[in-house]
């Protein structure tokens, strides 16, 4: 999921509504932690990660940042896809043993569009031709049963990429989705400018209820 200040504040909706309904006494805010880890794919010749800006300099534009939060891991960069990709399946080891599983919890990650489907692959065991390219702000909805390390099935679970409405992209809570950004899932080779890599499903795969 890529987001904004406005779906944190949507967030802090949901949390209250659900301590309330519940009778809990949860958290009633939402600690931004940066993790640097699931940071976007910076290519080679790009040099995106050299723009990051201070984490105090973002803190006066997002005071909700944690700052005693620590990253699981700061990734080398830039990277290849293949490097990314690897990146990405150790990110998921390093949540399955930071964050083992409980039961009536969320873990939510923001990213970019290579992470999401990323991070997808890596915590499913997908092929990425069963997971649809991420849109703008499209939300990935893994469900989690039980620790990965402790069974030999895979424990995350992805709606299918022919299921309509379903979580494995989904954007149907946009009104808009712009015309300059595509949905994006191109880890293929790049043959050509107008072979893109594409790497997802097929792009009329027709959907299922």
């Amino acid at each position: 999921l890529q987001t904004s200040e406005g779906a944190i504040q949507a967030l802090h909706k949901l949390i209250a509504t659900n301590n309330k309904n519940n009778n809990d006494n949860g958290p009633s805010t939402i600690l931004i932690k940066p993790e640097y880890s699931i940071f976007e794919w910076d290519g080679p010749n790009t040099g995106w990660h050299q723009n990051l800006t201070s984490l105090q300099e973002r803190k006066n534009y997002f005071p909700r940042i944690d700052s005693d939060y620590k990253s699981l891991f700061v990734p080398n960069l830039p990277e290849s896809p293949t490097d990314f990709l690897n990146r990405c399946e150790k990110v998921m080891e390093h949540i399955e043993k930071v964050f083992p599983h409980q039961p009536r919890t969320a873990i939510v990650l923001v990213t970019h569009a290579a992470g999401s489907v990323g991070i997808t692959k890596a915590a499913t065991g997908l092929d990425l031709k069963e997971i649809n390219p991420a849109g703008p702000c499209s939300i990935f909805r893994l469900t989690r049963t039980s620790d990965s390390t402790t069974t030999t099935t895979t424990q995350w679970k992805l709606d299918s990429y022919k299921k309509r409405n379903g979580f494995n992209g989904y954007v149907g809570h946009l009104s808009e989705l712009g015309k300059n950004t595509k949905p994006w899932n191109h880890f293929g080779e790049r043959t050509d400018v107008w072979d893109r890599g594409y790497s997802g499903p097929p792009e009329r795969a027709p959907q299922s209820s």
